[in-house]
């Protein structure tokens, strides 16, 4: 059987996608192009704004016409966010919200078995777990990423992120560190730790600064580490400090600043002002 993924949205969606493809594949499947004919279709959704919400319906509509006697696979932000009507009203065979994602391949394999349709989306607030999809190899040899965290609890006024994602959770630092070594073992020189709200890991015990420095000590010297985007509150000092003494922390961040006007961000709901934004852009770069 062959299968198509269209992703929309942000790097973790891409890193799920990569998990879906990997788990498909180890059954059998055979993964071809969105403009193939295929058997599976899976569109992986974004809703962060109201054009990303926008661009998944056309993708939804883009497969459902390429592959129509495909079994039509909607997952993630998009179909979290839109109502039973909304979500009805795509007529996909398998509807998959932000929890459970990591059963995708199994309900998949339901829904071919018993022909009927599933709609698998809970409520936000039954969000309390993370839900590991690691992925232990990617096509680039060099490059892997490696998700850590999900939800926000920020709710800036423009996004819907936190109702569709649900709030923060974040990987055990145990297993991140295991899942690291086995992309070592692979042979990925280096590792890009992502999620939702990446500098907001916390697992109870362990922080972003902690698990960087625990992530550096377990593995070789030839790996290198490197954060995705990241919030300007968040860029601790422990972690500038830990950028700064090791040299296998990448030099690199990459940071949102939304608006230059404070009025603007106020009613963004964002935790900083410019002056502040542009004060820690200067330290950081005093120190590296």
């Amino acid at each position: 059987m062959k299968f198509s993924i269209i992703t929309l949205g942000c790097k973790v969606n891409a890193y799920e996608s990569q998990y879906y493809a990997g788990q498909l594949e180890e059954l059998g499947y055979e993964q071809v192009s969105p403009d193939q004919a295929c058997d599976i279709c899976i569109i992986n959704t974004c809703t962060v704004t109201n054009t990303a919400a926008s661009k998944s319906r056309q993708k939804i509509h883009y497969a459902k016409r390429m592959n129509p006697n495909a079994l039509c696979v909607v997952v993630g932000c998009f179909v979290q966010f839109a109502s039973e009507d909304e979500r009805k009203a795509l007529d996909a065979d398998l509807v998959i919200g932000a929890k459970q994602k990591n059963e995708l391949v199994n309900l998949i394999q339901k829904a071919l078995k018993d022909h009927e349709k599933i709609d698998v989306v809970n409520e936000v607030t039954q969000f309390k777990d993370f839900e590991a999809m690691p992925v232990h190899c990617f096509e680039s040899m060099h490059r892997a990423f490696l998700k850590v965290q999900d939800g926000c609890n920020q709710f800036c006024s423009y996004c819907a992120i936190p109702f569709a994602r649900g709030r923060e959770r974040s990987l055990n630092h145990e297993q991140v560190i295991q899942i690291a070594k086995d992309l070592c073992d692979k042979g990925h020189t280096e590792i890009v730790l992502t999620g939702i709200h990446t500098g907001r890991y916390d697992d109870g015990e362990y922080d972003l600064a902690k698990l960087m420095k625990a992530l550096l000590e377990n593995t070789p010297d030839s790996v290198y580490y490197r954060i995705s985007s990241i919030e300007i509150t968040e860029v601790s000092d422990a972690l500038i400090a830990l950028m700064k003494e090791n040299p296998r922390m990448c030099h690199h961040l990459h940071i949102p600043v939304q608006s230059a006007c404070n009025e603007t961000l106020r009613r963004m709901n964002r935790p900083y002002t410019i002056e502040e934004f542009k004060e820690k852009i200067k330290y950081i770069r005093s120190c590296i």
